[in-house]
């Protein structure tokens, strides 16, 4: 259902951009290295379009490292790493 799913790079800001085809539940959740589930982003119906949604790492409690970025529809899940720098 994700069109595009792209999350950055990040200093100070995690951002995700991703586009809908079509109307769903969308949930976007973030992990670290190990698999523990730090943060459900997004969890909501959405309709089409093109979506940001922007983060700070450091209210999110990220330091440096790798981690995961979950984007699941109603016939999808994709996985993006997303790496936070200081």
């Amino acid at each position: 259902m994700a069109g595009q799913f792209c999350p950055t790079h990040t200093v100070k800001s995690l951002s995700i951009k991703y586009t809908l085809p079509q109307t769903g539940k969308v949930r976007i959740s973030l992990y670290d290295v190990s698999g523990r589930l730090v943060k459900n982003l997004v969890d909501d119906v959405q309709k089409p379009g093109a979506y940001t949604r922007s983060c700070d790492t450091g209210d999110l409690g990220l330091s440096r490292g790798v981690y995961f970025v979950r984007l699941e529809t109603d016939d999808r899940a994709l996985v993006q790493k997303a790496i936070v720098v200081r």
